[in-house]
């Protein structure tokens, strides 16, 4: 097992980062960062210390698991950063598709085509910046619930978006969220601009980035809880195996006296 204090050399090359691509493709439950029965925490730090031998293998940079895992975040966080020109076509456009920015090379377009593109209320939008749905009873077992409408959770109306290029467009009224059960009542009118559409989504967007980020904080939580757990488990371990070491040895203690009572008496 890779020590957990082994320090990173070199700078990463784009053979590693293309290999690292290529290991996350072939492992879909690592790249999911989802934790269940079937993959537990133990199981990712396998193949990550599995994918740190390969790359530490080809010349470049030298990492343990933790440093490989953490360059892979920063490589999904970076792509993700540069792909501007998606986020400029879903506000102009009201939804739009991700449109490659020409900031990206090859293995940055690589990387961002790991981060899957769900639906939420008609919009595409990366699955990293989708809210984490956590189960009570099986907190580390998180899923996303791409189709739920995000926008239960906030105090503004969901309105549907067409790619029409007018300036006004008709919008189903739907009941707008209030304090009090008289205004509760009221709609929302039958047209509104685009500009206001815009903002509206925007708002959608930048509430989506922070609970992205709180999901994040809670994979990192998870994550140390299952690591501290495992630490404990080893040096639990440890102490019986030791245990049982003294328990042979009183024993053979024992029946060394005993030998020597009974050659005592017999004598």
């Amino acid at each position: 097992m890779e020590s957990g204090n082994k320090k990173s050399s070199g700078f990463v090359t784009k053979k590693q980062k293309e290999l690292l691509v290529e290991f996350m493709n072939k492992h879909p439950d690592l790249l999911s960062r989802k934790f269940s029965n079937s993959f537990t925490w133990k199981d990712s730090r396998m193949l990550w210390e599995k994918a740190a031998a390969i790359l530490n293998a080809v010349p470049g940079s030298v990492k343990n698991w933790e440093q490989w895992r953490k360059t892979w975040k920063d490589l999904q966080s970076r792509a993700k950063t540069k792909q501007g020109a998606f986020r400029k076509d879903l506000k102009r456009t009201g939804g739009g598709s991700r449109v490659p920015s020409p900031d990206l090379d090859p293995t940055e377009q690589a990387v961002l085509d790991t981060i899957p593109i769900v639906s939420i209320e008609g919009h595409n939008v990366l699955e990293s910046d989708v809210v984490l749905f956590i189960d009570d009873e099986n907190p580390s077992e998180a899923t996303i619930k791409p189709e739920l409408p995000l926008l239960l959770e906030f105090p503004f109306p969901t309105i549907a978006l067409p790619s029409s290029s007018q300036d006004e467009y008709p919008v189903k009224s739907i009941p707008v969220p209030s304090t009090s059960q008289e205004k509760s009542t009221r709609e929302i009118p039958t047209r509104i601009s685009r500009k206001s559409a815009g903002k509206v989504l925007e708002h959608i967007l930048g509430n989506a980035q922070k609970l992205g980020d709180i999901q994040e904080r809670h994979y990192q939580t998870i994550e140390g809880i299952e690591e501290r757990k495992a630490v404990a488990l080893e040096r639990l371990a440890a102490a019986k195996e030791q245990e049982n070491t003294i328990r042979n040895r009183q024993a053979s203690a024992m029946e060394k006296i005993a030998e020597i009572l009974l050659s005592f008496i017999s004598s």
